[in-house]
């Protein structure tokens, strides 16, 4: 890993999503909040929510959305826990770095 990764926690549920940018060395770039990220709701609208909230924390550091691809993001999603949700998000093409663990 190296200066130019980023790092996104997103707290993704039924009712909002909540995200915190960070740079690799931990200091704190951006937060949002954003619609649900409910896998239940269909992996499209969980990850719309989740590129939003990521795309506003760019925002708050004056990146442009290109700079996705450097984010190295760990979701906690509602519904990932349903066999077949967790599948389906793990399928999803992201914009983020890394695949699924």
């Amino acid at each position: 890993m190296n200066s130019e990764v980023l790092l996104l926690g997103i707290d993704g549920g039924g009712t909002n999503c909540r995200a915190r940018l960070t740079a690799f060395s931990g200091k704190v770039l951006g937060e949002s909040v954003t619609g649900p990220a409910n896998l239940r709701l269909g992996p499209e609208q969980g990850f719309a929510a989740v590129v939003e909230a990521a795309t506003l924390c760019l925002e708050h550091t004056g990146l442009p959305r290109k700079h996705l691809a450097r984010i190295v993001a760990c979701l906690a999603l509602a519904g990932a826990s349903e066999p077949s949700h967790l599948a389906a998000a793990q399928a999803y093409k992201h914009p983020f770095q890394g695949s699924w663990r």
